[in-house]
Protein backbone atom coordinates (compact mmCIF):
# COMPACT_ATOMS: atom_id res chain seq x y z
CA UNK A 1 0.00 0.00 0.00
CA UNK A 2 1.01 3.31 -0.70
CA UNK A 3 0.85 5.88 1.35
CA UNK A 4 -0.03 9.55 0.84
CA UNK A 5 2.75 11.79 -0.35
CA UNK A 6 2.95 15.49 1.13
CA UNK A 7 4.93 18.04 -0.41
CA UNK A 8 4.77 21.89 -0.65
CA UNK A 9 1.27 21.31 1.65
CA UNK A 10 -0.43 19.19 -0.71
CA UNK A 11 -1.27 15.74 -0.62
CA UNK A 12 -0.42 13.27 -3.72
CA UNK A 13 -2.34 9.83 -2.71
CA UNK A 14 -0.94 7.52 -5.96
CA UNK A 15 -3.12 4.22 -6.30
CA UNK A 16 0.10 2.17 -7.41
CA UNK A 17 3.35 2.59 -8.41
CA UNK A 18 5.38 -0.33 -10.54
CA UNK A 19 8.96 -0.19 -9.20
CA UNK A 20 9.86 -2.39 -12.20
CA UNK A 21 8.74 0.61 -14.67
CA UNK A 22 9.54 3.09 -12.36
CA UNK A 23 6.07 4.63 -13.37
CA UNK A 24 2.58 6.05 -11.38
CA UNK A 25 -0.06 3.68 -11.69
CA UNK A 26 -4.07 5.00 -11.63
CA UNK A 27 -6.99 3.28 -12.36
CA UNK A 28 -10.28 4.66 -13.68
CA UNK A 29 -13.56 3.40 -13.98
CA UNK A 30 -16.24 6.10 -15.78
CA UNK A 31 -19.60 5.56 -17.26
CA UNK A 32 -18.60 8.37 -19.98
CA UNK A 33 -17.43 7.29 -23.20
CA UNK A 34 -14.48 6.15 -24.80
CA UNK A 35 -14.97 8.13 -27.68
CA UNK A 36 -14.41 11.08 -25.56
CA UNK A 37 -10.72 12.33 -26.59
CA UNK A 38 -8.08 12.09 -23.46
CA UNK A 39 -7.85 15.99 -23.65
CA UNK A 40 -11.38 16.33 -22.29
CA UNK A 41 -10.11 14.46 -19.38
CA UNK A 42 -7.30 16.77 -18.29
CA UNK A 43 -7.91 16.52 -14.60
CA UNK A 44 -6.85 12.70 -15.22
CA UNK A 45 -3.89 14.38 -16.75
CA UNK A 46 -3.00 16.74 -13.83
CA UNK A 47 -3.70 13.79 -11.63
CA UNK A 48 -0.94 11.87 -12.75
CA UNK A 49 1.42 14.58 -13.46
CA UNK A 50 1.07 15.47 -10.06
CA UNK A 51 1.62 12.29 -8.62
CA UNK A 52 4.52 11.42 -10.91
CA UNK A 53 6.46 14.74 -9.47
CA UNK A 54 5.57 13.42 -5.73
CA UNK A 55 7.26 10.50 -6.69
CA UNK A 56 10.02 11.36 -8.56
CA UNK A 57 9.22 9.79 -12.09
CA UNK A 58 7.77 10.85 -15.27
CA UNK A 59 6.81 7.47 -16.04
CA UNK A 60 2.75 7.25 -15.42
CA UNK A 61 0.26 4.36 -16.87
CA UNK A 62 -3.23 5.12 -16.93
CA UNK A 63 -5.83 2.14 -17.06
CA UNK A 64 -9.11 2.72 -17.74
CA UNK A 65 -12.25 0.29 -17.67
CA UNK A 66 -14.82 2.18 -19.74
CA UNK A 67 -18.52 1.20 -18.08
CA UNK A 68 -20.56 1.08 -20.79
CA UNK A 69 -17.38 1.58 -23.75
CA UNK A 70 -18.89 3.14 -26.83
CA UNK A 71 -22.57 3.05 -26.02
CA UNK A 72 -23.57 0.76 -29.18
CA UNK A 73 -24.00 -1.46 -27.27
CA UNK A 74 -23.15 -0.29 -24.24
CA UNK A 75 -20.42 -2.72 -22.77
CA UNK A 76 -17.06 -2.81 -20.67
CA UNK A 77 -13.96 -1.69 -22.21
CA UNK A 78 -10.64 -2.01 -20.97
CA UNK A 79 -8.31 0.26 -21.93
CA UNK A 80 -3.89 1.50 -21.04
CA UNK A 81 -2.57 4.65 -21.52
CA UNK A 82 1.07 4.78 -20.91
CA UNK A 83 2.76 8.43 -21.09
CA UNK A 84 6.57 9.37 -20.27
CA UNK A 85 6.02 13.21 -19.29
CA UNK A 86 8.74 16.10 -20.24
CA UNK A 87 10.14 17.61 -16.82
CA UNK A 88 8.50 20.76 -18.15
CA UNK A 89 4.52 19.45 -18.06
CA UNK A 90 5.26 18.68 -14.39
CA UNK A 91 6.86 21.76 -13.28
CA UNK A 92 3.67 23.68 -15.01
CA UNK A 93 1.39 21.06 -13.27
CA UNK A 94 2.79 22.15 -9.71
CA UNK A 95 3.03 25.51 -10.13
CA UNK A 96 -0.91 25.58 -11.24
CA UNK A 97 -1.77 23.01 -8.26
CA UNK A 98 0.65 25.21 -6.06
CA UNK A 99 -1.42 28.53 -7.40
CA UNK A 100 -4.62 26.41 -6.10
CA UNK A 101 -3.46 25.89 -2.77
CA UNK A 102 -2.66 29.28 -2.21
CA UNK A 103 -6.11 30.62 -3.51
CA UNK A 104 -7.72 27.97 -1.44
CA UNK A 105 -5.41 28.83 1.55
CA UNK A 106 -6.51 32.65 1.29
CA UNK A 107 -10.05 31.64 1.43
CA UNK A 108 -9.64 29.29 4.90
CA UNK A 109 -9.39 26.13 3.52
CA UNK A 110 -6.04 25.42 5.00
CA UNK A 111 -7.82 23.74 8.21
CA UNK A 112 -8.74 21.13 6.43
CA UNK A 113 -5.16 20.42 4.91
CA UNK A 114 -4.05 20.78 8.20
CA UNK A 115 -5.94 18.21 9.77
CA UNK A 116 -4.96 16.27 6.93
CA UNK A 117 -1.54 16.49 7.01
CA UNK A 118 -2.31 15.52 11.17
CA UNK A 119 -4.35 12.75 10.71
CA UNK A 120 -7.59 14.25 11.96
CA UNK A 121 -9.30 13.76 8.90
Amino acid sequence: DLQPITIDRIIATPADYDLERDEVVEYKAPWSSINRPMRNRWYWLMQMRSYCLATGTRNSLLRVLFLCGDWKPPRPIPMMYRFRWQQWELDQTWAMLCRHRDYLESKGYDRITREMLEGKR
